[in-house]
């Protein structure tokens, strides 16, 4: 059975995100958007994982030290083909084919990765990329064809005004023969308009020697999302939240407005708890069975029992509310000494 070993690319500085913060520790439902990303190559089960870090590195590398990941530095920012290029010593041992995931694409299914991996194993492939249609593609790069074949990638910057009418983007997401992808990073040239190695170069020179290029079409946009700015981080956050929801309704949950209701990743509910509109849920808040929480009411980091009753406008942080308790409306509930 063929390996794969990842690379997550989360050394960019993030502009755009007006921030002291590096981009890839923003939250998204209570965990940084990183998380998402390595929570991905975990269920994929790749061989390796190596995380490229740049700025505040030492506080990425804390962050995620449990994660039995390897940490590679991007001292100086330039561009996606440097950053999987300084991976290559870590990965010489590894006899195994490499997916390269950008840190801030946290929306990534795992049956579309996976879909990736079976059509790039099938067919020996020498590069496998991930696609999309957008209707408005501005700002992302193009997928360029002859006919049905891929002869390359154009970033927006480079593109000409025809390039740029192309619809069919190309999503960030690739796996590489290893050997090839080595080989090819030390030839290209960063003769581009942010004068930066471009990961996507290797396609070309690839198609140039006629290797094999595979690409997977999600119909799904939405999970190619690049979080570049705050506005986005907000829109994918609904779209996280909203598959957490989901998740929890099919388990028994009741959210009579899931659209007003606010939850983070990792809060357990049991079924036929009922969660009116406008509740707050944050932190590693467990909620029993048969519970009603009803609106206006925030919990966090709380553990509620069975059959408990939070009425409007309450306060539950960090308490144990134990079976079978009714809490009038306008309480406010907290431990002190469990605060961090």
């Amino acid at each position: 059975m063929q390996q794969f070993a990842c690379v997550i690319l989360a050394a960019g500085k993030g502009k755009r995100m007006k921030s002291q913060n590096t981009k890839v520790l923003h939250s998204l439902c209570g965990k940084p958007m990183l998380f998402y990303v390595l929570k991905l190559s975990k269920k994929i089960k790749t061989c390796k994982t190596v995380l490229v870090v740049g700025k505040q590195r030492e506080t990425v590398m804390d962050k995620f030290k449990e994660w039995n990941v390897s940490f590679v530095h991007q001292d100086r920012t330039l561009g996606t083909g440097d950053a999987v290029l300084r991976t290559k010593e870590i990965l010489k041992s590894v006899h195994a084919d490499v997916i390269v995931l950008a840190g801030d694409t946290p929306l990534l299914k795992e049956k579309t990765i996976e879909k990736m991996m079976k059509l790039h194993s099938s067919n020996h492939s020498d590069i496998t990329l991930l696609s999309t249609f957008l209707e408005e593609p501005e700002g992302y790069g193009r997928i360029l064809r002859k006919g049905n074949k891929v002869v390359g990638i154009v970033e927006e910057k480079d593109a000409t005004e025809k390039e740029r009418s192309i619809k069919e983007i190309n999503a960030g997401v690739y796996i590489f023969n290893k050997d090839k992808l080595f080989h090819y990073l030390k030839e290209i040239k960063p003769d581009n308009i942010q004068k930066e190695y471009y990961l996507t170069d290797v396609v070309r020179l690839i198609q140039k020697e006629y290797g094999d290029i595979q690409v997977v079409k999600t119909d799904d946009w939405k999970e190619t999302i690049g979080i570049n700015d705050r506005w986005t981080l907000s829109q994918v956050s609904k779209i996280i939240e909203e598959r957490i929801i989901k998740e929890l309704m099919k388990d028994g949950v009741t959210f009579v407005s899931p659209d007003a209701t606010s939850i983070d990743y990792g809060v357990k509910i049991g079924k036929d708890t009922v969660i009116k509109p406008f509740v707050l849920i944050t932190g590693e808040t467990v909620i029993g069975e048969n519970c009603t929480i009803y609106s206006h009411s925030s919990i966090h980091n709380a553990i509620i029992g069975k059959n408990v009753e939070i009425n409007e406008n309450c306060l539950i942080s960090r308490a144990h509310i134990t079976d079978n308790t009714i809490i009038p409306a306008y309480s406010i509930i907290r431990d002190e000494k469990k605060k961090k």
